[in-house]
């Protein structure tokens, strides 16, 4: 497994693999949003597909005292994201599983989520696993993740997942039929397909 350093803006070095997900500006634009809108001091989150563990360990470097986790299907890069955590000297939990059948045994205040963009069967899949899986929805699909955020995100909590604008029809039609529903959307690449990332709560009850 090839690393590539990553300087983090409070200056730590961590690694991503040189064929995985490359860090964006989605990636930092959704840390920053998660952190300016929940200041509360003991939150429990969890960060779903977490890859090399950036976004968790950026957000429990801003905020320590919250319980945070990261989970994801690839064992190699739940390795990788232990060793980023201690880079970076951040103490969290990694879990190596298929999110779609872990048994979840907790609720949680908060989950994010920056999944793969590409729909199973569009566009050229690569031919390394690990660039497949960050990219398009081969393990776990949109319907899939909104299920799993629906069954472990708690009665007050709050979901932020980025999705390409061009799929807000579709995570709209989901949210319609589970106990999601989107609260804001905030753009946050001005491209031809701009990547949004949508605010998820509980539906209100009557």
């Amino acid at each position: 497994m090839q690393k590539v350093p990553v300087t983090l803006p409070f200056q730590k070095t961590i690694y991503q693999t040189k064929n995985g997900h490359s860090i964006t500006s989605d990636t930092e634009n959704l840390v920053k949003l998660v952190l300016k809108e929940n200041r509360e001091s003991d939150l429990k989150v969890i960060d779903l597909g977490t890859g090399s563990g950036i976004i968790i360990v950026m957000i429990k470097h801003y905020r320590p005292s919250w319980d945070c986790t990261g989970i994801d299907i690839q064992p190699h890069l739940i390795e990788l994201a232990r060793e980023n955590a201690r880079q970076a000297e951040v103490r969290l939990r990694m879990i190596s599983a298929d999110l779609r059948d872990h048994p979840f045994r907790e609720k949680y205040d908060l989950v994010v989520s920056n999944p793969p963009y590409q729909k199973l069967n569009r566009g050229k899949i690569p031919p390394d696993r690990e660039r497949a899986l960050s990219r398009h929805e081969i393990t776990c699909t949109m319907s899939d993740l909104l299920m799993v955020i629906d069954s472990i995100l708690n009665n007050k909590g709050t979901a932020y997942v980025i999705y390409p604008e061009s799929r807000t029809e579709e995570i709209e039609k989901i949210t319609k039929n589970i106990d999601l529903k989107i609260h804001d959307k905030f753009i946050i690449a001005a491209k031809k397909d701009r990547s949004i990332i949508f605010k998820l709560e509980r539906k209100q009850k009557l």
